[in-house]
């Protein structure tokens, strides 16, 4: 049984790839600015966007954790010299400070509690966090526009908090010392430094 993510990255759907695209040009160039040597990605899926960071550079130590074993078993299929681990984002099972840089990418949205998991996130990374949730109403539109999750007006499986650009921010802002907001359709994509561990919200 293939995973979400593997469908998500193989649509033959022009439009689709083309927002996939984008959003991984605008990854890969933020990468560059940060020239992280270690990487985190939590909720990995099958291992996409481990890869593409992988092509562009091979030294780069990567780890990806999520709680999908079909998904884990395509991601180790596809990049055979990554480590992934099953587990979740409320116990991610990393010592504070662990990665340069920490990837979530359509996670938050599905968490019954997103502050447990941003604390979490916050925690492992030692300078650099790098977040996407679905812009909203944009990714409602753009699901019905590309004929997806038609009966249910747009909204995918799944997805448990809706952001629009203004309350992501204030979602975000706290554990963040210095942070950038683009808007990649159909995505709101943050990233910047964050604060140190000990500095924290309980």
């Amino acid at each position: 049984m293939k995973s979400i993510d593997h469908n998500k990255y193989s649509t033959k759907n022009p439009i689709k790839r083309a927002l996939i695209r984008n959003f991984q040009n605008y990854l890969i160039e933020v990468i560059s600015r940060y020239k992280p040597d270690s990487i985190l990605d939590v909720g990995c899926g099958a291992g996409h966007v481990i890869k593409l960071i992988k092509e562009k550079d091979r030294n780069v130590k990567m780890v990806g954790i999520d709680i999908d074993n079909n998904a884990l078993n395509e991601a180790k299929a596809n990049n055979i010299d990554v480590e992934f681990i099953f587990g979740d984002i409320y116990n991610l099972p990393f010592d504070d400070n662990s990665f340069d840089l920490v990837i979530c990418s359509e996670v938050l949205e599905h968490l019954n509690n997103p502050t447990i998991g941003m604390n979490e996130l916050t925690r492992v990374a030692s300078k650099f966090l790098f977040l996407t949730v679905p812009h909203e109403p944009l990714f409602w539109a753009c699901n019905l526009f590309t004929f997806n999750h038609l009966s249910n007006f747009g909204n995918a499986p799944g997805h448990l908090n809706h952001w629009g650009l203004k309350r992501f921010i204030n979602f975000i802002s706290k554990h963040y010392e210095n942070y950038e907001v683009k808007s990649v359709l159909p995505w709101i994509v943050v990233n910047g430094t964050v604060f140190p561990a000990e500095g924290l919200e309980q």
